[in-house]
């Protein structure tokens, strides 16, 4: 008797491997799209996607895809560029771009960036006094009008010696900025709010330093959430 398996079974077993590699590749590229859309802030080109589509198919992770998003030099570019119209109220010019964007490189994160705007003289110079300065850290760090008594505690700090990196400091790293960081990476990368569980979890991490406010973006989009959206093997 031949040990070879009947001709239809081969040709089933083709066809079989053949649409699961249709079915691998278009989710792959369905993950590649949505990483496109949320780590780079626009539509990915067939090109761009079929590249890394065709890395993925040859054993390239959705973990290390993301990893290679996040580190891209757009990215960090989009990082800075978001920064200076949040708290300079302006794009970016050539040189601040690439000096920020080459910290980012180097492993400096995002908030350690916003600081430094913070202290720079194009901010002090629109924030002469304290009460002004206070007031644009609530609004520019922790996006609300300053209460009452908020706004006179950290004045009173102020003319107690306490200088204003200092404050800054406080501001970026407070439980209220820290829950808004979360929300906000909830909301751009799964499109929801925060469940309770999952917030506290990621608020207790960032204020034990066990990681910081940047790596939220790549904990989601490397989530079972985020590729049951979008797809990625």
């Amino acid at each position: 008797m031949s040990s070879r398996p009947p001709q239809n079974r081969r040709r089933m077993t083709f066809d079989a491997l053949e649409s699961r590699q249709v079915l691998t590749s278009a989710t792959n590229a369905a993950f590649v799209a949505g990483l496109y859309t949320h780590e780079l802030s626009r539509t990915g080109l067939a090109p761009e996607i079929d590249a890394w589509v065709q890395q993925m198919n040859l054993g390239l992770s959705k973990s290390d895809v993301v990893n290679s998003f996040d580190h891209s030099l757009e990215r960090q570019n989009n990082e800075v560029n978001d920064l200076y119209n949040k708290v300079l109220k302006r794009q970016a010019d050539p040189d601040g771009l690439n000096s920020f964007s080459t910290l980012l490189k180097q492993g400096r994160s995002t908030a350690q960036i916003e600081e430094i705007m913070y202290a720079s003289p194009e901010y002090q110079a629109t924030h002469t006094d304290a009460s002004s300065f206070v007031t644009g850290l609530y609004h520019d760090s922790l996006g609300r009008s300053p209460d009452a008594g908020g706004l006179d505690s950290w004045k009173a700090s102020l003319a107690a010696g306490t200088s204003r990196d200092q404050v800054s400091a406080a501001f970026m790293g407070s439980t209220e900025r820290v829950r808004n960081d979360v929300e906000h990476a909830y909301q751009t990368v799964l499109g929801r709010a925060a469940d309770s569980p999952g917030s506290q979890s990621f608020v207790d991490q960032i204020e034990t330093g066990k990681i910081n406010a940047d790596d939220l973006d790549k904990l989601l989009l490397d989530s079972t959430e985020f590729s049951n959206e979008h797809g990625g093997s």
